[in-house]
């Protein structure tokens, strides 16, 4: 691995071990709540919403800071795989 490689590894895994909350995201909270608060919506509002990143987790932590699910539910199963909106939250 060359020395900018290195240096990105370096780089990210200070990011990551700066996080105050390894379960959540700033980013996420604080400029979904000001985009919903723009477009004048809730995320209660919202029929269909596709969230992606390069690790499996974070899709997880945005779901629940982004309000579409409470904190530490959008791992859970949905019960009896009831995909109505609003019941639940779930990848």
């Amino acid at each position: 691995m060359d020395r900018n490689a290195l240096a990105l590894v370096a780089a990210v895994a200070a990011l990551v071990a700066m996080m105050g909350d390894m379960t959540s995201s700033a980013a996420a909270r604080i400029s979904g709540r000001d985009a919903f608060a723009m477009a004048g919506v809730k995320p209660s509002d919202i029929q269909v919403a596709e969230l992606y990143d390069a690790f499996a987790f974070t899709p997880m932590f945005a779901l629940e800071d982004l309000g579409f699910c409470a904190l530490y539910v959008s791992d859970q199963p949905l019960p009896d795989n009831d995909y109505t909106r609003g019941v639940a939250c779930s990848l």
